[in-house]
This record gives structure tokens, C-alpha cells and sequence, in this order.
């Protein structure tokens, strides 16, 4: 039979470990007097590396002790192509797809949170003192000094908040609040978020882990609070695992005063512009014309542009309300009117020359 690598398994380097790696391979050929032996040829970016190999039986080849690494720290991982070659020009067969993947623990990996989140066939883990990701045999007295999820109770300190978005909401409450950072816990059970004094409750489809929490506010019981920042804890409220935001959230009444144009026709269509203040307050905004959603376009702190629904009880007067995430908001002395449509009885002149 011909001779054949046959993939039994991920082979996954880390980068500058040396280390064998051992093939599974059926029907290969002993050199013999003359021949050169087994080379692995790998394929690393635009180099390649050629490594001694032995092969033990017809049915099993290593490549030496050797290190392997890439240029950069952009990529936490890189798939890597590589053959084996016998007698310095013949390519023993093996799948296009079987390739290797080599990997940096420290890659894109600046964080505690990051680290403890990598793919776990890597078996990174957290060198506290020395801040780094590393593999457990390069980090000194690892035994208290490594963090790794295998443990037992693992969390990161020292949580960082980086940007927070939006910065304002209504009272009413509703708003999913965005919090960017760093250690943010590795499972959305784990954190505990109150904004400007308001409870915010983390919402579990949108957490990502580590970097990212969205959570959505409670009502304010306060008549006017007062702008605050974003407090955070991550599985208990003692000083290394709490932190606060630099920015400040802040209560806004949103309101309108004007519609722009006031009128239009029945079968809607008409680009409406909402003027007032604070519209760009909150996560979410919809605009009702009476009892039909205005096609939303834009907004800003002061104007919101929609695109007028058709109106269900046709030529009439109609109101607008505001929905800004659990606000509702109005204003009688601002309504829509809708008109007849517009119809064509007379075109003049009826006829044209021909050219």
C-alpha cells in the first residue's frame, strides 16, 4: 500500500517549547544505504523550517526536539501546514485539511480575564506577579502564583471599566447600559452593577466574557437623581474585585415641541423630523403616529427623523408619542395631521411635438 500520515488527533505546538511531535503513518518505507531519512517540513508564514524525523516502524514517525514560533503578537493562534519527506524530495500523502496549529499564550491575551477565557486546549493560565499569560511551567512557584480554570473559585482582580455607553436614560428606567473593560468575570452570574445609584440587571445573551456587560436599568425612585457613575463587583464588593467608571451616567426627561412638516397624506411616507430635547437619550427609541410605528431613520439630542406610517382611520388629526426604552412621552399641543391624498384631475398641456 502507499504510504500515508493518518491524522489521529489536534497536534498543537505552543511557541518555543521544545518538544517531539509523534505521527501515526501506515506502510513507510525504511531508508535504506544511500537515502536520507525522514524530514518534517513545516510551513510557518513565508518560511519554512525543516526538522530531523525518525521513523520507528512502517507505522509510526517523530519529528525531533525542536521550538517553533511566528512573528507578532496579533494572533493568539496560527494554523501551520507542514509534510513529511522522505529521502529529501518524496511527500508522504496526508489530508490537505491535517495541519497544525501553533500558538502564543501571551498573544491578545493582556489581561487576566482574557487569558482564563482562552481555548482551554491551549492550557494558558494567569502568572499573577509576573502579569502575564504563560503555560504553567514558565511561571515561578505556580502552585499560588498560577491561575488557571481547572481551579477551583478562579476570578480575575482588579476589574476595569473602560467606556460605558449610553450616557444618558430616562428615569423611567429600560435602558441597556454597555460597559466595556477589562476582567469583567468570566460567567454574567458573577457581576453585580449599579449605575448612578440604580440597580442594573446583567443581561445574559449579550454578556461577553471578560470584556463586555450589558445591563438593563431599574426605575429611579428618586424625582430628580443626581448623575452618577457605574459601579462595579465581581463575585463579592471587596476592594480588588470592585471598581467605578470614570464617566458619569445622567437622568434626562426627554421631550418634543415640534413636527416638521405638521401635515401629509393619508397613505403615509412622509419624512417627519421630531424636534425637541434629549431625544438621543436611552438604548432604544420608536415613534408612534397615533397607533402606528413611524419607520425610525436617525436621531440626536434634538431631533428624531422617522418615516410617517399609513393612517388607519384616514384623513384626521393624529397624535405623537415618544417610546425611549420604558418612557413614554408626549405632547398635545404637537399633532400630525393627515390629509386626502393627493390626486391628478388636469394635465396641461396633453400633447408635445416628437422629436
Amino acid at each position: 500500500g502507499c504510504p500515508e500520515i493518518i491524522p489521529t488527533g489536534e497536534i498543537l505546538i505552543p511557541v518555543g517549547v521544545v518538544q517531539p511531535i509523534t505521527l501515526k503513518a501506515k506502510n513507510l518505507p525504511q531508508p535504506q544505504s544511500g537515502q536520507k531519512n525522514y524530514e518534517c517540513v513545516f510551513h510557518i508564514e513565508d518560511k519554512l523550517q525543516r526538522v530531523p524525523a525518525v521513523r520507528f516502524n512502517s507505522s509510526s514517525v517523530q519529528c525531533q526536539n525542536t521550538s517553533y514560533t511566528y512573528e507578532g503578537n496579533q494572533s493568539g493562534d496560527l494554523s501551520v501546514d507542514f509534510s513529511i519527506v522522505w529521502d529529501g524530495q518524496f511527500y508522504i500523502d496526508k489530508p490537505a485539511s491535517f495541519k497544525a496549529l501553533l500558538y502564543k499564550c501571551p498573544a491578545q491575551r493582556d489581561s487576566c480575564g482574557l487569558c482564563l477565557k482562552a481555548d482551554p486546549r491551549f492550557e494558558c493560565g494567569w502568572c499573577v506577579l509576573e502579569g502575564k499569560c504563560l503555560l504553567r511551567q514558565y511561571c515561578p512557584n505556580p502552585k499560588g502564583n498560577w491561575m488557571h480554570l481547572s481551579k477551583r473559585n478562579t476570578r480575575c482582580s482588579n476589574p476595569q471599566i473602560k467606556k460605558i455607553h449610553p450616557l444618558t436614560g430616562p428615569r423611567e428606567g429600560g435602558t441597556k447600559v454597555t460597559i466595556d473593560g477589562a476582567n469583567l468575570g468570566l460567567y454574567f452570574r458573577e457581576v453585580w452593577v449599579q449605575v448612578a445609584g440604580v440597580q442594573c440587571t446583567s443581561v445574559p445573551s449579550q454578556y461577553v466574557s471578560a470584556e463586555k456587560i450589558v445591563c438593563e436599568m431599574e426605575e429611579s425612585l428618586v424625582p430628580k437623581p443626581a448623575p452618577g457613575v457605574v459601579e462595579l463587583c465581581i463575585g463579592d464588593c471587596s476592594s480588588e474585585y470592585r471598581t467605578q467608571s470614570d464617566q458619569l451616567y445622567t437622568f434626562v426627561t426627554p421631550s418634543f415641541n415640534e413636527v416638521s412638516p405638521m401635515r401629509g397624506p393619508a397613505s403615509g411616507g412622509t419624512r417627519l423630523t421630531i424636534r425637541g430635547k434629549h431625544l438621543d437619550a436611552g438604548s432604544s427609541v420608536s415613534v408612534l403616529i397615533r397607533d402606528s410605528d413611524c419607520r425610525f431613520i436617525e436621531r440626536n439630542p434634538r431631533e428624531i427623523v422617522c418615516i410617517s406610517p399609513a393612517s388607519s382611520q384616514g384623513p384626521s388629526p393624529a397624535a405623537i408619542t415618544l417610546r425611549i426604552d420604558k418612557a413614554n412621552i408626549g405632547n398635545r399641543d404637537v399633532i400630525y395631521t393627515y390629509t386626502e391624498d393627493p390626486t391628478i384631475t388636469r394635465l396641461e398641456p396633453a400633447w408635445s411635438i416628437f422629436k
